[in-house]
């Protein structure tokens, strides 16, 4: 089970003042919090299944960003991947996922 108040805060919740995006997935569209950097398959899951408590750590949220910045980059440069897009992914991965930073947002707020 997840600790009181942080699935509320994950599925925005824990405010009446919270304000969404539509994300679209296979099953349609469905409403994510503003908040957060998640899409939609992971905010059906949030809303679906509530099996466990666990986040993945930071340090592996950090290295699969630095894993998409170099795809990034190397897809921009053979023209697989339009500029401005490879610019935008190198651009938030500049932004360093860390405990202090951006880990919040994928609820990983109480862990640290």
């Amino acid at each position: 089970m997840m600790k009181k108040g942080i699935r509320e805060l994950m599925m925005g919740k824990a405010t009446s003042s919270v304000t969404t995006r539509s994300e679209r997935d296979s099953f349609g569209i469905v409403e994510v919090p503003v908040a957060r950097l998640w899409g939609a398959q992971t905010q059906r899951s949030l809303e679906h299944f509530a099996i466990s408590s666990e986040c993945l750590p930071t340090e592996l949220i950090a290295a699969l960003a630095q894993v998409k910045q170099a795809a990034a980059e190397v897809n921009g440069e053979l023209g697989l991947l339009a500029p401005e897009k490879a610019s935008a992914i190198c651009r938030a991965r500049s932004r360093r996922i860390s405990a202090v930073g951006l880990a919040d947002r994928f609820g990983d707020a109480e862990q640290h």
